[in-house]
């Protein structure tokens, strides 16, 4: 069955590009084919054409292995080798770290201060916190999870990090997973490596883990949905999903309300449902002790969980909790009950949340993963919203000589 690989050229130079990787033997194509009143029309068709002249492709074999990738990008580019990355690590304080988050944009949970502090209470892992500079410029931070095991052997883990500060490039990108992987990885110095990067699944991406010589452990990457909170309120409601419109339509025709809570008690009893919940559906639960201690060093920055919750009247019907990180927040629990079902309270909800967080000046909301295998309505729900899909590359193990 075949595949293609797609990569995007410089507009500038495209042509030459074209012809030298043709030149190679390679079996470049480009998409779309464009008839010639188009080609010639090119300021009434400029989508088309951009299109035409920026992406090529090449096609692939499911049965493709990372030496055959090296082997096909080295014709295509090479890492810039030569640029030197510095990074320091745990010499930041928890103000800098908050900022640094919000400098990084569309943050995640699992690469903030006090997510990395609950996992060091909880399950004794070690953290250790890097700032990675070039020319004295800050340009990426990651938090990293340490551990020993029979007293011989780190483990490190490092979940949807490093996180880039600003606008990067395929030669900052190589550096900066270069000079990670030599602080975590080796076999001679008993260090091993799980990696799950937080990289968008494409060719690039793939590209960076061949070069770096990662290999696969789990290819299912992290996959969830990104709102951009920035848009106007009209936007965002004109972006939803036509049905998931109609429902909050509805829903906002009932006798609903909600609240925007920050207490104790009420993410206890949040937490406490969706355990019931799951149990129910026998699904597992929710590490609990975790949620508890994550919400104690929240509290600490002044940026506790939410708890929004949606009443029939008197009655208590639905309720989601979010976490804010930086200038983004994530989706962190979710409960619906019967009436809340029929009233279609958790649009009514969901929606409310998102111009609360809109409000309070948070530009991007995660709404915490979705699975279409798994929990098929869920993740119809979330995709209702109609924000942009996403999909991490996955996970991978280093241990170099």
């Amino acid at each position: 069955m075949p595949y293609l690989a797609v990569f995007e050229l410089n507009s500038s130079n495209a042509n030459e590009q074209f012809i030298r990787l043709g030149d190679l033997s390679l079996p470049i194509m480009t998409w779309p084919d464009l008839p010639p009143e188009v080609l010639e029309g090119s300021n009434k068709h400029k989508v088309a054409c951009l299109l035409r002249h920026s992406y090529v492709f090449f096609p692939l074999h499911h049965s493709i292995r990372d030496y055959d990738l090296r082997c096909l990008v080295s014709c295509l580019v090479q890492p810039d080798k030569k640029m030197h990355v510095k990074v320091n690590w745990d010499c930041s304080t928890k103000a800098e770290w908050s900022e640094y988050l919000r400098q990084s944009g569309k943050s995640n949970l699992m690469q903030s201060w006090e997510y990395g502090e609950a996992k060091q209470s909880i399950e004794n892992w070690r953290i250790k916190r890097g700032v990675f500079s070039i020319n004295d410029q800050k340009v990426a931070i990651v938090q990293v999870l340490e551990k020993r095991l029979l007293g011989i052997l780190k483990v490190y883990r490092i979940n949807r990090g490093p996180l880039f500060l600003n606008k990067h490039d395929q030669a900052t990108d190589y550096a900066v997973f270069s000079i990670l992987k030599n602080e975590t990885a080796g076999l001679l110095k008993r260090r091993l490596l799980l990696h799950a990067p937080d990289m968008i699944l494409n060719g690039n991406s793939l590209i960076l883990m061949s070069w770096i010589k990662y290999t696969f452990i789990n290819s299912k990457g992290w996959e969830s949905v990104w709102v951009d909170l920035m848009l106007s309120t009209e936007k965002l409601r004109m972006q939803l999903d036509q049905k998931w419109r109609n429902m909050l339509v509805r829903a906002e025709k009932n006798t609903l309300s909600f609240t925007a809570c920050t207490d104790s008690d009420s993410f206890e009893w949040m937490l406490g449902q969706c355990n019931e919940m799951l149990s129910s559906r026998k699904a597992g639960k929710i590490p609990v002790q975790l949620y508890r201690d994550l919400k104690k060093y929240l509290d600490e920055t002044s940026k506790p969980p939410i708890v929004f919750k949606a009443f029939n009247e008197e009655e208590l019907v639905a309720g989601i909790s979010i976490v804010r990180h930086g200038s983004a927040a994530t989706y962190l629990l979710g409960w619906n009950g019967e009436m809340g079902r029929q009233l279609k309270a958790n649009q009514f909800l969901l929606w409310h949340a998102m111009l609360y967080l809109k409000e309070q000046g948070v530009d991007w909301f995660d709404l915490g993963g979705i699975d279409e295998e798994n929990t098929p309505g869920i993740a119809s729900f979330k995709l209702g919203v109609n924000g942009k899909r996403y999909r991490l590359i996955g996970e991978y193990i280093c241990m170099k000589l």
